[in-house]
């Protein structure tokens, strides 16, 4: 990267000229600890807020012609050219020049917060050295006042660098109104020799704090997440056996309870209902049978984003009940909407979760017992070749609304095709894959449907993909935290297991034994 060079003094105030700062690679002072200082380019001052892209306030975000506008702290900067660049041809490369953090970033994107209004980032990281790789690096959003003092910070989640690029991803939470706003990516742990690339950098506004329905009494969102997580990412066998019901079939699960034992959750949809159905039925069907609730709900993105069922679901959250457990899920399966029918693009589906989220977490603000996790759920036919790299997770098309909004990581998954095959799909080829991912970004995950057909001359072949299926999870010590059966007669296939009495007792096993009878 080059600096620009005028009149003007390239650092924010005289008072961060001793805290050791790169502009561009240029060192400016002795140097501590710590990261990431703004500093100013000079040549974009005054151009705060001009959007590169729909939605996009950061003006040179993909480093295509120049690195304009940005600065590396403790780093050596340059503009490349990358075969596997995620937006157009060119990236950042950062190079560690010293201490134990280097950063890149750029400055007053946004230099006056308006009352309420939450702001996303996002940004793809890679390895530029082989000393880089299993460094983590993380994406943060500050906020300063006019004085250039620090107000708060918010930072993503912690990604590992490696040979591919990722994507970090960070939204505000009660943002200081009037504050201006900055990012940067920083690598922790850094050595000599240390480097990564950043491009596709993203910064958008999704909306305003809701207003809570007048009974909430909740305060503002606090700035983590509000959302107290699933245990570790990894270790986990006690999962939680249950079925899928199209919307809700109460005497369904009680005729289910009856062949395979007490289940532990409940899978259930709005019908096209939004989130009414689980406040007036749903949750009090499920709390009578002792089952852990998980819920799916639709509404248009673009509506999500402009606020229109803020209310509907302010109220939503404010109904799950104290320590009932509940998963809610929005726009379950979103894959064939964003890359098939093009009903909306991934970036309005990301939007939309993420304002959400900041509902979600602005009723957890005031309610310490309540227990809901944030739960994706897309197709694993999605993520499998050749169909994956046409519907990736991450980068600027993807469908992963970010580590800092998603709790839980969730599939689909189905042994289909196997009637007139039948094959039985490899649970480490449909599972490995999505296990690494939860993994990666440190999330449990979760099967919203589950199912197989009938295996051709094979009379035991859905009990045995049911039992390898289990079996595989107990082997890389990380189950899925629920499992939720699709006992439907469907277009594909008849799933239901009433008249196969050996995947049945499978099931059976797995609801009255768990995993660890595998």
């Amino acid at each position: 990267m080059s600096v620009e060079t005028n009149s003007r003094k390239i650092f924010r105030k005289f008072r961060y000229a001793a805290l050791g700062m790169f502009v561009l690679g240029c060192s400016a002072g002795t140097g501590d600890s710590l990261e990431g200082e703004s500093v100013v380019d000079p040549s974009v001052e005054g151009e705060e807020g001009v959007e590169s892209a729909a939605g996009n306030l950061i003006a040179n975000p993909s480093f295509e012609t120049d690195t304009k506008g940005w600065y590396s702290w403790q780093g050596v900067g340059a503009r490349v050219v990358l075969a596997d660049a995620p937006s157009g041809a060119a990236v950042a490369k950062v190079t560690r020049k010293t201490g134990t953090k280097y950063s890149l970033g750029t400055s007053s994107i946004v230099s006056s917060v308006a009352k309420g209004a939450a702001y996303k980032a996002t940004a793809s990281v890679k390895a530029a050295s082989a000393s880089a790789v299993g460094k983590s690096v993380k994406l943060v959003i500050r906020a300063r006042n006019s004085a250039g003092d620090d107000l708060t910070s918010w930072s993503s989640a912690k990604l590992s660098l490696s040979s591919k690029f990722q994507t970090l991803s960070i939204s505000t939470t009660n943002a200081p109104t009037g504050s201006s706003l900055e990012i940067y990516v920083v690598q922790d742990s850094a050595v000599a020799g240390d480097a990564f690339y950043a491009d596709a950098f993203t910064f958008s506004l999704v909306g305003t704090t809701p207003v809570p329905v007048a009974d909430a009494g909740s305060p503002p969102p606090a700035v983590d997440s509000g959302v107290t997580p699933p245990p570790s990412s990894t270790g986990n066998l006690d999962t939680l056996f249950g079925a899928s019901f199209q919307p809700h079939d109460a005497a369904g699960h009680d005729a289910l309870n009856s062949l395979f034992g007490t289940m532990g959750m409940t899978r259930s949809f709005d019908g096209s209902s939004g989130v009414n159905p689980f406040i007036n039925s749903y949750q009090p069907m499920d709390i009578a049978r002792n089952a852990v609730s998980a819920y799916s709900f639709k509404y248009p993105p673009l509506d999500v984003i402009a606020g229109k069922h803020d209310a509907d679901l302010t109220k939503f959250f404010q109904a799950i009940k104290d320590d009932h457990v509940t998963y809610w899920t929005y726009w379950h399966e979103p894959d064939d909407e964003m890359y098939k029918t093009n009903t909306f693009t991934p970036t309005q589906y990301r939007d939309a979760w993420a304002h959400i989220k900041t509902i979600a977490n602005g009723v957890k603000a005031s309610r310490p017992k309540m227990i809901a996790y944030a739960t994706l759920i897309i197709m694993e036919y999605s993520m499998t070749p050749p169909i994956a790299p046409s519907r990736p997770l991450l980068g600027a098309n993807g469908m992963y609304p970010g580590d800092n909004v998603i709790d839980v990581f969730g599939v689909d998954v189905y042994n289909t095709g196997t009637e007139s095959s039948g094959n039985i799909k490899s649970p480490d080829v449909q599972f490995g894959k999505v296990i690494d991912f939860a993994e990666a970004h440190g999330k449990k995950w979760a099967i919203g449907e589950f199912g197989s057909c009938p295996v051709k001359d094979n009379p035991n072949g859905r009990a045995t993909y049911l039992s390898q299926a289990i079996s595989y999870w107990k082997s890389r010590n990380n189950a899925p935290v629920y499992a939720a059966y699709f006992n439907l007669s469907w277009p594909t296939c008849d799933y239901r297991l009433e008249n196969d009495a050996a995947a049945t007792a499978v099931w059976k096993k797995a609801v009255t034994q768990g995993v660890k009878a595998f």
